[in-house]
C-alpha cells in the first residue's frame, strides 16, 4: 500500500498573519505559473516565461532557496534585471510573505518605479491582483508604501537616511547601487543602512543588482567580490564545449581587416567555428552558471548584453566601433559598463609632461588645417590673466593656438582691456567661437561685469564643481547678483577626459596637438602646468572616492584647458557645416571666366 507523500511545505514565521505550511516553490517556478507581464511596462507584455531569459533562472531561484542569504548581479543592460525584482517582489507577496524594502537611487525613480512597475505587475497578475486594495483604505497605505495580507512593501531611496532606517525588513532589494553614490559620506553608506534593517531575521534575503562604473570605485563590483563569482557558459554548437560569451569572440571584420556589419558572428574560443546568432536561444537554453570561486557563502552573477534577447550582435558591435573610431572614454566607458557589464579601469600610460614637450609639431600656417573651431579659456588670478585658445577639428581632436599671461591687477581695468583686445583677436582668419572665464576666485564682480557685455561674442562666466558624472558644461543659471548667464564645468569629468585625449599617441579624434614654436607661448612652463595634477583614491566619509590632487605648485594651464574644452561643449557644433565652410575659405581662387553668351534660339543669341 502507498501513502501519498504530502507536498514539502514551509511555514510562515514572518510575524504577519497566522502560521500555516505554505507549499515550497522558487521564484522561477512561482513567475512562470503566476506572472503576468503587464502591457506598457515591457516590450513583449503576456505571460512570463523564464524560458525566455533562462540565465535569470538560477537567480531568481537562489532568492527562495533556504540555504543562500545574499544573492549580487553585475549585469549589462537589457538583460531583465527590473523584472527579476518584479518576480521576486511577488514571490514575497503572495508565496512567503514578508515585509520588504526595495532601495532606488532617487526619490524620483522610486516614485516612478511603484507607479509605472509595481503597480500595473499587481494589477495584471491574477495571483496579486486585490492583494493591495484592502491597504489602499488604510491612511497608512501610500505611493511609497504598500500593504498586503501577511506583509508590506516600502519603497525607500539612497539619499533618505529616514526612509531606510526607519522598519524592520526581511527582504531587501537594492537596485542600481552604483547610482548610490552621491548619498555616500553624508548619511552613511545606504546599502550598510539598508541591510542593517534584516539585523532581526535569521532567514533575511539581501539582493543587490547594478550595471557597474569604475573600478575602485564601484560598489556593485565590490559587493561581487565577496562572492562565488558565477558567470553563465554556454556550449558552442559545433563543438558543446561550454564557454562563457566574451567581446573578444564577436567578428566584425572580414579577412582583410574591413568592417563588415552585414556579417557579425561569434567565434568559438575552442574550435573557432562560426557561431551565429541564431544559435543563441538554443545556447541559452542549454547554458549553466560556474562559480569562479567556489565555496563561498554568498551568491554572485556576473552577465554582459552578449547574451540578451533583445540586443543584436550588430547594435553592440557598431556602438563599439563608434567609441572605438572616435576615441572617447565616455563612450568606451559607458560600452564597458552597460553592455559588457564590467567595472571600467582606468588605463593607459601616465601623461608625462616632458614627452608632450618633446612632440611638439610644426604648424602649416598659425592655425593648421584640421582646425574647424577656436575658443578660449581664462583663468584668472589676483595679479595676472591667464588665457589659452584652443583649436577644434573633427572628432574633438584640439590644437594649442596660443597660451598668453596678461599681467596686471585683476581689480583694475588694465588686464580687462588687453584680455578683450585678445578674445577681439583673429587667429590664421579665425574668429574665436566661444570663450569660458571663470569666476570662482577672488574677482567674481570683475569677471561677471566683463562678460555680461560680451554676451552677444559668447564670452560667457563659469564655475567650477567637483564630483563625479557632472557633464563637462551643465546648464546655465542666472541666480547671480547681475543676473548673466553662469555655466556651471564639471572639472573632474573635464579632466578625465583631457588626460585620456593627452595619452593618445597618433592624430587623429581627441588627439591633443602643441606647436613648437615658443612665440606661441608652449613652453616648458606650461605643460608643467598642464600636466600638474594627478587623480588618486581617497576615502571620505566611508566613500571611496578618486580626486584630483595638485603635485606642482601652478596649475593654471590646466584651468584654462578645462574652460576652452567647457566652451567647445557650450555650443552645438556642426563639423560637416564648419568642415565645408572651412575648405571653402581655403580652397584657392580661381580666376573670373569671362561671361557666355546665352542663346536664345538658333540664330539669335544675348
Amino acid at each position: 500500500m502507498q501513502v501519498a507523500r504530502a507536498p514539502r511545505c514551509i511555514w510562515s514565521d514572518t510575524g504577519f498573519g497566522t502560521l500555516q505550511p505554505r507549499p515550497r516553490i522558487s521564484v522561477s517556478e512561482w513567475a512562470d505559473r503566476n506572472r503576468v507581464v503587464a502591457a506598457g511596462t515591457s516590450p513583449e507584455p503576456d505571460r512570463w516565461r523564464t524560458s525566455r531569459v533562462p540565465y535569470l533562472r538560477e537567480i531568481m531561484d537562489a532568492v527562495s532557496d533556504p540555504a543562500v542569504e545574499r544573492v549580487v548581479v553585475q549585469a549589462g543592460s537589457q538583460l531583465g534585471k527590473s523584472e527579476l525584482l518584479l518576480n521576486v517582489i511577488g514571490y514575497f507577496a503572495d508565496a512567503d510573505p514578508s515585509p520588504i524594502l526595495f532601495v532606488q537611487p532617487t526619490e524620483i525613480a522610486s516614485r516612478s518605479f511603484m507607479k509605472e512597475r509595481i503597480e500595473p505587475t499587481f494589477r495584471s497578475t491574477p495571483a496579486l491582483a486585490g492583494k493591495l486594495a484592502e491597504g489602499l483604505r488604510d491612511k497608512g497605505n501610500t505611493i511609497l508604501l504598500k500593504t498586503f495580507p501577511g506583509g508590506y512593501l516600502a519603497c525607500a531611496w539612497a539619499t533618505s537616511a529616514v526612509s531606510l532606517a526607519s522598519r524592520p525588513i526581511r527582504v531587501v532589494l537594492l537596485d542600481e547601487v552604483d547610482r548610490y553614490a552621491d548619498s555616500i559620506g553624508r548619511d552613511g553608506d545606504p546599502i550598510a543602512q539598508a541591510i542593517q534593517r534584516t539585523a532581526n531575521f535569521h532567514n533575511r534575503k539581501i539582493v543587490a543588482v547594478s550595471t557597474p562604473t569604475i573600478d575602485g570605485l564601484s560598489p556593485i563590483a565590490r559587493l561581487l567580490e565577496d562572492t562565488d563569482q558565477r558567470r553563465y557558459h554556454v556550449p558552442c554548437p559545433r563543438c558543446g564545449v561550454y564557454q562563457v560569451l566574451e567581446w573578444s569572440g564577436v567578428v566584425y571584420k572580414t579577412a582583410a581587416g574591413d568592417v563588415d556589419l552585414g556579417d557579425v558572428h561569434y567565434r568559438c574560443g575552442h574550435c573557432e567555428g562560426r557561431i551565429e546568432e541564431r544559435d543563441r536561444p538554443a545556447m541559452l537554453a542549454q547554458g549553466e552558471w560556474q562559480a569562479d570561486e567556489p565555496g563561498r557563502a554568498h551568491r554572485g552573477y556576473q552577465i554582459s548584453a552578449l547574451y540578451s534577447p533583445w540586443v543584436r550582435w550588430r547594435d553592440l558591435a557598431t556602438e563599439w566601433i563608434k567609441a572605438t573610431t572616435e576615441r572617447d572614454r565616455r563612450g568606451l566607458q559607458e560600452f564597458v559598463n552597460l553592455r559588457l557589464g564590467e567595472a571600467w579601469t582606468e588605463g593607459g600610460e601616465e601623461v608625462n609632461a616632458e614627452l608632450l614637450e618633446q612632440n611638439r609639431e610644426d604648424y602649416v600656417g598659425e592655425v593648421p588645417a584640421g582646425v574647424l573651431l577656436l575658443t578660449a579659456g581664462v583663468d584668472v588670478q589676483d595679479n595676472r590673466l591667464e588665457v589659452e585658445v584652443v583649436g577644434w577639428g573633427a572628432g574633438k581632436e584640439s590644437w594649442g593656438i596660443a597660451y598668453r599671461v596678461l599681467p596686471g591687477d585683476t581689480s583694475t581695468p588694465g588686464p580687462w582691456q588687453q584680455l578683450d583686445a585678445l578674445l577681439a583677436s583673429s587667429w590664421g582668419g579665425m574668429a574665436l567661437w566661444c570663450a569660458c572665464v571663470d569666476s570662482g576666485g577672488h574677482r567674481t564682480s570683475e569677471v561677471y561685469e566683463f562678460c555680461r557685455a560680451r554676451l552677444a561674442r559668447n564670452v560667457f562666466a563659469v564655475k567650477g564643481r567637483a564630483g563625479a558624472g557632472l557633464p563637462i558644461a551643465g546648464k546655465p543659471t542666472t541666480s547671480n547678483q547681475m543676473r548673466i548667464p553662469l555655466y556651471p564645468v564639471g572639472v573632474d569629468t573635464a579632466k578625465e577626459a583631457l588626460f585620456s585625449r593627452l595619452a593618445l599617441r597618433t592624430a587623429g579624434p581627441g588627439y591633443c596637438h602643441f606647436p613648437r614654436d615658443l612665440v606661441t607661448g608652449y613652453d616648458s612652463g606650461y605643460f608643467k602646468g598642464l600636466c600638474s595634477e594627478r587623480r588618486k583614491l581617497k576615502v571620505r566619509g566611508g566613500r571611496r572616492v578618486h580626486e584630483w590632487i595638485q603635485v606642482r605648485p601652478r596649475n593654471e594651464p590646466l584651468d584654462c584647458r578645462v574652460y576652452a574644452t567647457a566652451a567647445r561643449e557650450i555650443l552645438t557644433v556642426d563639423e560637416l557645416a564648419l568642415a565645408a565652410a572651412r575648405t571653402a575659405v581655403d580652397a584657392p581662387k580661381q580666376p573670373t571666366p569671362p561671361p557666355r553668351r546665352r542663346v536664345l534660339s538658333p540664330g539669335v543669341s544675348w
